[in-house]
């Protein structure tokens, strides 16, 4: 095992993107499939849950796979395979090998340990927080009771912040 072990040192990292990548794009064509019979047919009929499923499928996994709110898109994607295992394989029988849910049991616990881990390197919500020079908008909720109107509160306008963190910033 020192071969293996000198081999994956200090490359968690570039594993665990892998796995969020791969994630995604596989879970992209199970949307595809419901939504535009591509690959393949869809062998069922839809009804609006169905195609609310293939939406959160194929949107959220494009989202997981270049990540871009990934946290949020993952836990969605977590809840919808939890609800399919439930909803469509769990009434036949509780045991994933006899219902067939090993697929979405798989999904919903992959995708709620990437909701739960964060979208790491590789990712566009890493450029867009840590990158160099970028900037973010905030929304600063204001409390100045001069300027704000009766109820106490309102929005400022965009308020553009540079963030470096001592992380990133070589610090």
């Amino acid at each position: 095992m020192k071969f293996l072990d000198n081999l994956l040192e200090g490359r968690e990292d570039q594993a665990y993107a892998l796995l969020r990548i791969v994630t995604g794009f596989l879970f992209i064509w199970h949307g595809a499939q419901k939504l535009f019979n591509y690959p393949k047919d869809f062998p069922y009929p839809l009804n609006p849950l169905m195609y609310s499923a293939g939406t959160i499928e194929l949107v959220g996994g494009l989202l997981v796979m270049i990540g871009l709110f990934t946290r949020p898109a993952a836990f969605i994607c977590s809840g919808t395979m939890a609800v399919a295992y439930w909803m469509v394989h769990g009434l036949n029988n509780i045991h994933p090998m006899l219902n067939g849910g090993e697929l979405a049991a798989l999904y919903c616990f992959a995708f709620l340990f990437i909701a739960a881990r964060g979208p790491g390197i590789w990712s566009l919500d890493k450029e867009i927080i840590y990158g160099q020079g970028r900037r973010i908008v905030r929304l600063r909720l204001i409390t100045d009771n001069a300027t704000a109107p009766a109820s106490g509160r309102h929005f400022a306008p965009l308020i553009i912040n540079r963030y470096k963190s001592k992380k990133h910033s070589g610090s």
